[in-house]
């Protein structure tokens, strides 16, 4: 198997990791929510206004994406320097396995105990980078924002989606029982539910992946680093829920200045699995692959490297 597939592959699953535990965090502040949102409509007994609800919901949102973002892109930093170390050192080992190991054992869980999984993975990496207090800090913020940005913006969609149900049971109302049936058969319709969290599955795959490739990117400049870096090959994974985007852009290898990597670095479309691969000067090859000409959805024709550094 050549390096670079097999880099994807770790690649892959480690960032996977990272996204499954906020994933599963997200589902945890998701159980429940139905039957508050029921018991508010329905008016049952000590049942707190919609508004309450949605709020806690945001807030628990917020707090695992944010976890799930700083573990990524600090994961995605590690593997930049292990790869560019393996380059240089073919018996560096290339799998993190101190962090696959660091959320074993955890289960299901709860919200704050998968939470804890991404806290721990992100204590092992800021030890693993020597980043110093400062430089911690910086990152918290920066996320911080993110996270509350889009934790904000699926808090109003889940209050809408709330509101319509209302309203809908205020003009045909129903049993409690079959009323209760409703609400948890509409939020689920409607991505808020922990059975079918894809609205906000979405959200949390795609920004950790973005995360994730930000750090990636920022690692690579690193003096060290740069010295040795030709440029990067595109890396779909190919399978039957392969993009036509991504199936044209995998394999294409430029170097690591060439302007198409401003708005041709993954993740270049929702739920996008794709990755860029380090190819360095020992490995340049003898002519450039042509860039194909495809139709990047709006907001991700960017390079999530630059994105990070102008939210510094």
């Amino acid at each position: 198997m050549k390096r670079s597939q097999v880099i994807a592959g770790i690649i892959d699953r480690e960032r996977t990791r990272v996204e499954d535990s906020a994933v599963a965090a997200a589902r945890a502040s998701l159980r429940g929510f139905g039957f508050q949102v029921a018991g508010s409509i329905l008016n049952v007994g000590d049942a707190r206004p919609l508004p309450e609800i949605v709020r806690d919901l945001t807030a628990n949102l917020e707090r695992s994406l944010r976890q799930g973002l700083i573990a990524g892109t600090l994961t995605g930093r590690l593997r930049s320097q292990l790869t560019a170390s393996r380059a240089r050192r073919p018996a560096v080992p290339l799998a993190l396995d101190k962090l696959a190991r660091s959320g074993d054992g955890d289960g299901a869980g709860g919200s704050r105990r998968r939470i804890s999984v991404n806290q721990r993975a992100a204590e092992f990496l800021r030890n693993r980078l020597g980043l110093n207090d400062q430089a911690a800090a910086s990152i918290e913020d920066r996320f911080s924002y993110e996270a509350r940005t889009f934790a904000g913006e699926l808090g109003k969609q889940a209050l809408v989606a709330a509101e319509k149900i209302a309203v809908q049971l205020a003009e045909d109302p129903l049993p409690a029982r079959d009323a209760t049936r409703f609400v948890l058969d509409r939020l689920s319709k409607a991505g808020f539910s922990a059975t079918q969290p894809y609205v906000v599955e979405t959200i949390y795959r795609t920004n950790i992946q973005a995360a994730y490739s930000a750090g990636r990117l920022e690692a690579n400049r690193d003096p060290a680093i740069d010295e040795i870096l030709w440029g990067y090959r595109y890396s779909s994974v190919m399978d039957d829920r392969t993009t036509e985007l991504c199936a044209s852009l995998d394999g294409m290898t430029q170097p690591k200045d060439a302007p198409c990597w401003s708005q041709l670095t993954p993740p270049n479309h929702y739920n996008c699995r794709s990755t860029l691969i380090e190819v360095f000067t020992f490995e340049a090859p003898d002519r450039v692959s042509d860039v194909p000409a495809v139709d990047i959805p709006r907001g991700f024709a960017v390079n999530w490297g630059e994105v990070l550094r102008a939210a510094a």
